[in-house]
């Protein structure tokens, strides 16, 4: 705190120290009051899920004494599970409204479409319409870059003049080019963070008695393997377990203690490999693995996985040719 006080062409300032702990949530509630006074302001916190999980814990535990401060926050975070700060903290029960964005529904799509036709006096055919919300899998932003590579390949970048008829997209093969386009574009991010991933530390180290597992591998493996319709729920953490069994060269050593330590690990590996948004969150509630990033659900529905895999090395050389004999691996 400082203050200043001047005399002709002199000032003079007195300083006051305020001694604060910025790792309690006490004296950071007080700061903000002295800086907002009385007012009920709402502070935001974005990208909430990019922060450690201690860190989201201690968060959780800190806006109780925040609520009771009258201090108001938004927080703005990307997770699978429901009520995720109330599994931090119970204290929280009743005390936090959650405003998911999802689902987006297909009268959502539609009336995006209409207001882009409308402005671009276009017409999108009901066939187009219906392939595009397929394949989007209740993703939006599918949507959108489909609409927006569709309409590239037609050669629209702008408006229709007023003097010429409104241009009519119904051609599906001119869509299945774009989706072609959209996936070629997706791969590289997805197979980067995929091999991120896959490259994870081992879960068990080798010994006499047992073999390194390399689960990350089997759990990338395992996931770009699956039908949209296998993957939309999440894959609970058993028929995991044992769909990495049927693939791997020693599957008496995969335990469940293993595979959960592994999934447990899963957000921080891919905080590490700098993964944003992260690809699969294991929710320890439903036991279950979920895809969080959804323009993968439409990368892995039009991939084809052994070439997404060929790309991923294993991490374990002496492995290729057993659990994945006959299929193309990297060199």
């Amino acid at each position: 705190m400082n203050g200043e006080a001047k005399t002709g062409s002199k000032s003079d300032e007195k300083r006051k120290a305020i001694e604060f702990n910025l790792a309690n949530a006490q004296d950071v509630g007080e700061l903000l009051h002295k800086v907002e006074g009385s007012q009920v302001f709402f502070h935001v916190l974005e990208n909430f899920h990019y922060l450690t999980d201690d860190v989201q814990r201690q968060m959780a535990f800190d806006l109780r004494t925040f609520e009771e401060m009258r201090l108001r926050f938004v927080i703005l975070g990307v997770w699978r599970e429901r009520n995720r700060l109330v599994q931090y903290n119970g204290d929280l029960q009743d005390r936090i409204a959650e405003v998911p964005v999802e689902p987006w529904e297909e009268p959502d799509f539609q009336r995006i479409v209409d207001r882009g036709s409308n402005i671009l006096r276009i017409i999108f055919s009901p066939d187009v319409r219906a392939r595009i919300f397929t394949e989007a899998h209740g993703s939006v932003a599918v949507v959108q870059e489909l609409l927006k590579k569709l309409c590239e390949r037609a050669g629209i970048t702008e408006t229709i003049p007023d003097d010429k008829p409104e241009s009519d997209l119904a051609d599906l093969a001119q869509l299945q080019d774009a989706i072609e386009v959209k996936v070629a574009e997706y791969a590289a991010r997805h197979v980067r963070s995929l091999e991120s991933i896959a490259a994870g530390s081992r879960v068990r180290r080798a010994t006499e008695e047992s073999a390194a597992l390399f689960l990350p591998y089997h759990l990338v493996r395992v996931m770009v393997h699956r039908t949209y319709n296998e993957l939309k729920d999440g894959i609970e953490r058993k028929t995991l377990q044992q769909l990495i069994k049927d693939e791997h060269k020693t599957p008496d050593n995969v335990r469940t203690s293993d595979v959960t330590g592994m999934l447990s690990r899963l957000a921080v590996l891919q905080a590490n490999q700098n993964i944003v948004p992260p690809l699969f969150d294991f929710d320890p509630g439903t036991r279950r693995v979920k895809i969080v990033d959804s323009t993968l659900y439409f990368f892995i529905d039009n991939c084809d996985p052994e070439e997404v895999m060929a790309e991923i090395p294993h991490p374990d050389p002496d492995q290729i040719g057993d659990s994945t004999e006959g299929q193309p691996t990297a060199a």
